[in-house]
């Protein structure tokens, strides 16, 4: 049963895309089942040189939601289109940013359930989807990939003294008051960005919940780099231990803030909504 909106926080979903076209039209499809979770549907292109702006376009009509699609100035990365959507979900006063990755391995009917229970006072600052813990299920994903999540999972964990199920799946809730709260302008926009938000997320002291979701990969075409991600991310570890300020003491990109615009390409709503 879909959570009606009338009853919940006002709910932003954003969903990242970068040269997913056919895996976008997916996951809008299994969106407009439930789109009377969200009271609007905002699709990020990171400068797409396939047909990724066309499919998020097609499916408009069809989403029953409203749809903004915005195409950022430059390429940002994952972690540039994150800080998009955050400062979008700010301005536009939602309560709550829902993060689906628009590459179709982590399914939104994960997320219904705990859209339904969340209340506009609840005390938890994010909600993080997790591969790797009970509940969970995994498809076409490797035995050594699922135990070097694991390894990772468990060194953050060591260093950060909180349990970390997760360090970065493709399905998360934020409370966007706890995100105008905080500063995470500076931290990496590459794939390292979520491994930032995890470091700081002790030194805030967030309060966190991970949950369980389904995770599948049939098509889709990875931009890890994975000798180059390990590297990162034990350097990461390795400054954090020292200097556990070290992530929030300079912009990471050297960009200013114009570099984190977007032009909007697209808008749609149903009538009923207008």
């Amino acid at each position: 049963m879909n959570p009606d909106i009338t009853q919940c926080p006002r709910v932003l979903l954003f969903i990242p895309a970068y040269n997913c076209a056919p895996q976008l039209r997916r996951v809008l499809r299994r969106v407009a089942e439930s789109a009377r979770s969200f009271h609007e549907v905002l699709v990020v292109d990171n400068g797409s040189p396939d047909h990724t702006l066309a499919a998020a376009q097609d499916s408009a009509a069809s989403l029953g939601t409203k749809l903004t699609i915005v195409r950022n100035l430059q390429n940002l990365n994952l972690g540039g289109s994150h800080k998009v959507a955050f400062k979008y979900a700010m301005k536009n006063n939602f309560d709550l940013l829902v993060i689906l990755h628009g590459d179709d391995q982590a399914d939104v009917r994960d997320v219904l359930p705990l859209l339904a229970s969340i209340k506009k006072d609840s005390a938890i600052d994010c909600w993080l989807g997790s591969r790797f813990m009970s509940g969970s299920q995994r498809t076409g994903y490797s035995s050594i990939r699922t135990l070097g999540n694991i390894v990772f999972n468990a060194l953050f964990s060591a260093v950060t003294l909180r349990w970390i199920s997760d360090l970065g799946s493709g399905l998360n809730v934020y409370s966007v008051k706890a995100l105008a709260k905080t500063d995470w302008m500076g931290f990496r926009n590459n794939l390292t960005f979520n491994y930032f938000l995890t470091l700081a997320y002790a030194e805030w002291r967030w309060n966190c919940v991970f949950f369980p979701i389904t995770w599948r990969e049939t098509d889709q075409v990875s931009n890890v780099r994975a000798l180059r991600q390990i590297r990162e991310m034990l350097a990461m570890l390795t400054k954090y231990v020292f200097d556990r300020n070290w992530i929030f003491k300079k912009d990471h990109n050297g960009l200013n803030l114009e570099s984190y615009e977007a032009n909007v390409v697209y808008s749609h709503s149903p009538k009923e909504l207008n």
